[in-house]
């Protein structure tokens, strides 16, 4: 991390940096700027993974949400000529429809036979959020393009319950094990009033990234580029009719975003603007602790799972600058 930020720090430091008068002559809060939106999350997809000693995938729960009505608030503060402090983020306004299908490899025989699957139509998201952190230190800046450095900190948050539903199940013998050639031979439904599953993802990340801006006339189009290679990604998963849980745990994870936003000025302090997000937590592998919490048996597994999710979104809104 340190090689990464000292870079940052030395261009502000620098006589360039510094010669526009000093510090404290500069630091004013007349150039702030507000904006509200509303939009959709268009597509959320995560996905809960469990392996086997192998490495090879034993059960795969994929949480799928589309069109979830979202929020999104943005303050940014220009207190230096080269220097800006932004403040982001945004929220779902209520629970949304998602789909769940929960799939699983059991046979010890044939890793890539698909033994059970569950499938779950009523499965809310019950809630969804981002906040994002970040200084902007301008590299470039002339009458139409700027170009800056970001060194930013952010954090998502998801919760999905999967209600109701059906299944395709094998049979398993006295031991719990899978027995051959049953592989999706017992199908059902679920009580549809029944909570099934529930699970949370969280991830936290520190950040780099460029911002570009190119402006003409009252026009203006910014580009934001962000990667994370220290994501702390954790999730949890209630398995309610097993009265199971499992907790998934990692400190390595990679992160590649992009913001896209078209703007026009209305008038010299108001813009409308349009704006387009993509986030991307690649799949990591985890630490899990699984716990039975009828008979309070705990067991731990080293690389015994995985986390991932990616989403994009879209808004309108209009932004304020005092």
């Amino acid at each position: 991390m340190k090689k990464i930020v000292i870079p940052i720090l030395m261009l502000c430091v620098n006589p360039t940096f510094a010669s526009e008068n000093n510090w404290s002559s500069q630091f004013t809060p007349d150039d702030l700027a507000m904006s509200l939106s509303s939009g959709l999350l268009l597509k959320s997809k995560a996905k809960e993974l469990v392996y086997m000693d192998d490495q090879s995938k034993a059960s795969e729960l994929a949480w799928d949400t589309n069109s979830a009505n979202i929020i999104n608030a943005e303050i940014n503060w220009q207190f230096h000529p080269k220097v800006s402090f932004n403040a982001r983020g945004w929220s779902t306004l209520s629970k949304n429809s998602a789909v769940m299908n929960d799939y699983d490899w059991t046979s010890e025989t044939d890793r890539d036979l698909l033994t059970d699957w569950s499938h779950h139509d009523r499965t809310p998201l019950n809630y969804a959020n981002e906040f994002d952190f970040n200084f902007n230190v301008n590299l470039l800046n002339t009458s139409h393009y700027k170009l800056g450095a970001l060194l930013g900190y952010q954090q998502n948050k998801y919760s999905w319950s999967a209600i109701g539903g059906s299944y395709h199940y094998s049979d398993v013998d006295s031991d719990g094990d899978y027995v051959e050639g049953s592989a999706l031979s017992n199908t059902g439904e679920f009580d549809p009033n029944e909570k099934v599953i529930g699970y949370q993802q969280k991830f936290k990340m520190p950040y780099i990234g460029i911002n570009g801006k190119f402006e003409y006339n009252n026009f203006e189009l910014t580009t934001t580029l962000k990667y994370s290679n220290w994501v702390n990604a954790s999730d949890h998963d209630e398995h309610y009719l097993r009265d199971i849980s499992f907790d998934n745990k990692a400190n390595n994870g990679t992160y590649y975003g992009a913001i896209v936003n078209a703007g026009y000025n209305i008038r010299p302090d108001t813009k409308l603007f349009t704006e387009y997000s993509w986030n991307e937590y690649k799949r990591v592998t985890t630490d899990s602790v699984i716990v039975d919490n009828e008979t309070n048996e705990i067991t731990r597994y080293k690389n015994g799972g995985g986390i991932s999710n990616k989403a994009h979104s879209a808004s309108i809104g209009v932004a304020y600058t005092f």
